[in-house]
């Protein structure tokens, strides 16, 4: 088998920090689209970039087949990592190839099996991020590897990044809306209601919305929220810092579509007259 090392270094997505999120696996098994997004095999350290590679699946399925050829490795195999859903968000994948009768890879050697497992894990696709074929990121825990086995014994072949992406598209963010009337500072902390609407009502088990203060002072906000399934609308509670007098600009984003909102915190005194 040619030595071969790939890196298709594509795009690096963030992943969600908040501890609002949707259900990433149940979306992820609801596809049936995945996009090969980055994957860096090892063997023999011999490296080869391939291009984005767009997969077919199987709705209700987390099983995965990539072809060898989709990891820039020329042999007309397929690959079939079957996977089972663990806690915490995690896919165990295992390959198991046998091939009968054995595959001729030139130089006099040929390929009778491919075996392996790997430990990913899924995380849903922030608000900021614009998604390729869904909302969902898939990547390895740690670096693992397969074993091929041929008339040259046992070879590992090391698997250091494969990162997918699949799910649901989801609707993009429409409006970001303040409270209605003015906000006033005051001597303790204060909590206002914002809310976000999608453009369309949101899919699978839910939109995520991320949100950012970049100024990091006077009005906070969650990392994000989700918009149930069915809804186009949600509320989120924004924190006003104690004694706070000025413009905060913060912003709010799903599925790649940003809004932004300036936030004008006015003296206690301008309450008070109302």
């Amino acid at each position: 088998m040619q030595a071969t090392s790939v890196c298709l270094a594509l795009l690096t997505i963030p992943l969600a920090a908040s501890a609002t999120r949707a259900d990433a696996v149940a979306d992820l098994r609801s596809g049936t689209t995945l996009a090969l997004v980055r994957t860096q095999v090892s063997l023999d350290h011999s490296p080869r970039t391939s291009t984005m590679t767009f997969l077919r699946k199987t709705a209700g399925s987390l099983d995965v087949e990539l072809a060898a050829r989709d990891l820039g490795v020329d042999l007309p195999i397929t690959l079939h990592l079957h996977g089972v859903a663990l806690r915490g968000g995690r896919i165990d994948y295992t390959i198991d190839e046998r091939f009968s009768p054995a595959l001729d890879v030139g130089g006099g050697q040929s390929l009778e099996r491919v075996s392996g497992r790997l430990a990913a894990l899924t995380l849903p696709l922030p608000g900021i991020v614009s998604p390729i074929v869904g909302n969902v990121a898939v990547r390895l825990e740690a670096a693992g590897a397969l074993i091929a086995t041929g008339t040259w014994g046992e070879l590992s072949i090391a698997i250091d990044q494969l990162d997918l992406q699949g799910g649901v598209i989801q609707p993009p963010l429409s409006a970001f809306a303040a409270p209605a009337g003015i906000i006033c500072s005051s001597r303790e902390p204060t909590e206002q209601v914002f809310t976000v609407t999608l453009f369309e009502p949101a899919r699978g088990t839910g939109a995520n919305v991320s949100f950012a203060t970049p100024s990091r002072r006077g009005v906070r906000l969650p990392l994000g929220t989700v918009v149930n399934a069915g809804r186009r609308t949600a509320s989120v509670t924004g924190r006003i810092e104690p004694n706070f007098v000025g413009t905060v600009r913060v912003n709010a984003a799903a599925a790649g579509a940003l809004r932004s909102l300036d936030v004008e915190v006015h003296p206690a005194r301008d309450c008070e007259r109302r």
